[in-house]
C-alpha cells in the first residue's frame, strides 16, 4: 500500500513537472508574439506615416489573429 501511494505520489509530481515546463515555455512565447506584434505595429504605423495614408489597420487585423491562434495552439498543447 505505501509503496503504491509512493509511486503515485512520483507519478503526480513529474506530471506537475512537465505542466509547468509547458506553462513556462507557453509564457514565453506567448511574451515573444507579444513583442513581435508591437514591432509589426510600430514598423507599420512608421511606414503609414511615411507615405501619409489613412490606416487600414488590415495588416494589424491580420498579425492580432496569427498571435492568437499561436497562444491558443500553443495553450492548448
Amino acid at each position: 500500500m505505501m509503496v503504491d501511494y509512493a509511486l503515485k505520489k512520483e507519478e503526480v509530481r513529474r506530471e506537475g513537472d512537465q505542466l509547468d515546463a509547458q506553462l513556462r515555455k507557453a509564457t514565453i512565447e506567448v511574451h515573444a508574439l507579444s513583442n513581435t506584434l508591437n514591432v509589426v505595429k510600430q514598423r507599420n504605423h512608421a511606414q503609414r506615416v511615411g507615405r501619409d495614408v489613412k490606416p487600414s489597420g488590415q495588416l494589424v487585423v491580420v498579425v492580432v489573429v496569427v498571435v492568437v491562434v499561436a497562444a491558443v495552439s500553443i495553450l492548448c498543447w
